[in-house]
């Protein structure tokens, strides 16, 4: 794109007086090596805009009273914000069934009694709650309204439900889509990102600096810290062992590539997103901090990057713990996770961006 460019501020060297045909000429062939040998040490990124299917809306009844659906809430969510989104719908959806979570029963228990009964499965909670809801949706084929009222609230964000009203707003106008969940280990569910080893630290520590500092300093910062004090964990996939300090897992995939992933365009790819960084490596940690400051740590050899429908790994040193959705499900000798492609319909607007 740029040779043409390129050719004219030579001609109009030449043309000026500024320079003889023969320096322009071997102006020409020395920047020409230079691009080719640039191009061999380090090779370009080659993008692959494979073509996917659209999303599948569905049309669900319109529920303009909220007739049907059955919500269950906890008031204290999100400091308060689970009181306002009963307040929400009481005013908006007056024929809405709304159960109040007390810490008597079993969240669990209050979801899936919800779910037998109801024709649209509703949940006010952070992520940790819809997670088990929507489990909950997809075993029953319920349609699931998602209201946010956690603290950060990523699988609501993700869908176009960022404000209690939207979701209002879908349930009585009766729009519906289609996304993906992945299980793990055929027991549980994931609806944003699983991990092992240092990644929840790493994120928790970005996140903290991002405002203070933005985004690439705080993620610098972050991996730095990580590798310096946290114990990288041996895995074995495929027909590699190697030592991971950070390992990612997302339901459908993430954008941008590399270790600060920030959110999905997609839910409904069928695929499931897998990033590792390795350390076992010789000077493996210089190298992935000289990579990342220089902003090429998704070319590093110690890097892998993933977009499959299904990925296990086998923890080599013991059992090792995993984190669903933020919060440790335990410790694993062994994980899979498989893709359910579209398994879950969701409340949402037409339009999520």
């Amino acid at each position: 794109m740029l040779a043409p460019l390129a050719g004219l501020v030579g001609l109009s060297r030449v043309a000026t007086g500024a320079h003889y045909p023969g320096d322009v000429v071997a102006g020409f062939g020395v920047g020409a090596a230079i691009a080719v040998l640039g191009a061999r040490l380090v090779p370009p990124i080659v993008e692959h805009n494979l073509p996917s299917a659209d999303p599948l809306y569905i049309d669900l009844p319109p529920r303009p009273d909220g007739a049907g659906m059955v919500l269950v809430v906890n008031p204290a969510s999100g400091s308060g914000t689970g009181r306002r989104v009963i307040g929400k719908v009481r005013r908006n959806l007056p024929k809405a069934e709304i159960i109040e979570f007390t810490g008597k029963d079993s969240m669990t228990e209050l979801i899936r009694a919800a779910a037998e009964r109801a024709e649209v499965l509703g949940i006010g909670g952070g992520d940790g709650t819809v997670e088990c809801a929507a489990a909950i949706a997809a075993e029953f084929g319920r349609p699931l309204a998602v209201f946010p009222a956690g603290t950060f609230n990523h699988f609501a964000k993700d869908i176009g439900c960022d404000h209690e009203a939207k979701t209002i707003r879908a349930i009585r106008e009766g729009t519906a889509s289609r996304v993906d969940l992945v299980s793990f280990n055929d027991t549980k569910m994931v609806i944003n990102t699983a991990s092992i080893g240092a990644y929840p630290r790493f994120v928790r520590t970005r996140e903290r600096l991002e405002h203070k500092i933005g985004k690439p300093a705080a993620a610098a910062y972050a991996m730095f810290h990580t590798l310096r004090h946290e114990d990288p964990v041996r895995i074995r996939y495929d027909d590699k062992t190697m030592q991971a300090s950070l390992f990612f897992l997302g339901n459908s995939t993430y954008v941008p590539s590399g270790f600060a992933p920030a959110q999905r365009n997609r839910m409904d790819t069928g695929l499931i997103d897998v990033r590792i960084l390795e350390t076992g490596r010789r000077f493996s940690r210089l190298r992935i901090m000289t990579a990342l400051m220089l902003g090429r740590l998704e070319r590093s050899r110690l890097y892998h990057e993933h977009h499959v429908p299904e990925f296990s790994f086998t923890a080599v040193g013991g059992p090792t713990a995993v984190a669903i959705d933020g919060e440790v499900d335990g410790y694993h000798d062994h994980a899979i996770f498989r893709a359910r492609y579209r398994v879950l319909q969701v409340l949402c607007p037409r339009t999520r961006r």
